[in-house]
């Protein structure tokens, strides 16, 4: 197995093993989605109250893999918040966080723009953080549509480069966009372990330092303007709202966590009543 740490106390870095390796970072790749929609919030290009029709989430939503999807849906039903097939913006945003609904994700990813999200990495001065690209697509490019036998495609799809998975991954985003009948977006005969296996090895990546360093800047509370914090606490900070019992300790806890079967990730950042500020994430791979 592998094993990434990196836990800082007021900025001090108390622990760090194999801190700066790039590696797998699963659904914690959504903290830097988080961070760019509320900058554009900030800027005036989205409101958190703009109405986002379901069908565009659907276009993404993978049974089995979004499994909180539904259930995500019934709860705003439920609220009063899903009205003629719409759902408020911010909505989107939290249930990518809280549930990390990789629908929501994508249609995000699309929303904002992913050089933006990309730029935003470089401006806030992370390394060892690989870009980004989009969430779902990713999955359908391990999607054997030569119809080669299952091997000799195992064995194609481990030479993909980089700029391959980029490449592709634009090219399914538009076909998933395209796919009106929804038969390309709901055969995923193709998850097996082998692919769930080459999906983890293969994933957007980062070091556990550069995880860190996102946490730290948004632990600060001075790195970004006082709109753009609320947001990003609005939005990693659910676990505060769900759990009162961390009020005891906490005036600020946040949290992203990611997995897939061999692969566990969890990056967050505390601040507690002493004022004592924290951060800690980890990478496990089995």
């Amino acid at each position: 197995y592998k094993r990434q740490i990196t836990y800082s106390i007021d900025g001090k870095s108390c622990i760090s093993l194999n801190s700066n390796k790039l590696t797998p970072i699963a659904s914690v790749v959504k903290m830097i989605i988080a961070i760019e929609f509320a900058q554009q919030v900030e800027q005036g290009k989205l409101q958190l109250d703009d109405r986002v029709d379901v069908s565009d989430l659907e276009m993404y939503y993978m049974p089995y893999i979004d499994s909180y999807f539904e259930f995500w849906l019934q709860q705003l039903n439920q609220t009063g918040k899903l009205q003629n097939g719409t759902v408020p913006l911010v909505e989107v945003a939290k249930a990518m966080i809280l549930y990390s609904i990789n629908c929501n994700s994508e249609f995000l990813q699309d929303l904002l723009g992913l050089d933006n999200i990309n730029k935003n990495l470089k401006s806030m001065d992370i390394m060892d953080y690989e870009d980004t690209w989009y969430i779902v697509s990713f999955f359908y490019i391990y999607k054997n549509e030569e119809q080669i036998p299952e091997e000799q495609w195992i064995e194609k799809v481990k030479t993909f480069s980089r700029e391959d998975i980029r490449k592709r991954t634009l090219e399914i985003h538009q076909r998933l966009k395209n796919d009106e009948s929804g038969e390309y977006r709901k055969d995923i005969s193709f998850l097996n372990p082998k692919i769930f296996e080459i999906f983890t090895e293969e994933f957007i990546k980062a070091s556990t330092n550069a995880l860190v360093k996102v946490n730290s800047l948004i632990n600060s509370r001075q790195y970004f303007s006082e709109k753009v914090q609320s947001v990003i606490e609005l939005l990693l900070e659910q676990q505060l709202e769900i759990n009162p019992q961390h009020k005891v300790s906490f005036e600020h806890y946040g949290f992203k966590g990611g997995s897939t079967p061999n692969l566990l990730v969890f990056s967050l950042y505390s601040t507690d009543l002493s004022g004592t500020k924290k951060e800690l994430s980890l990478i496990h791979i089995s």
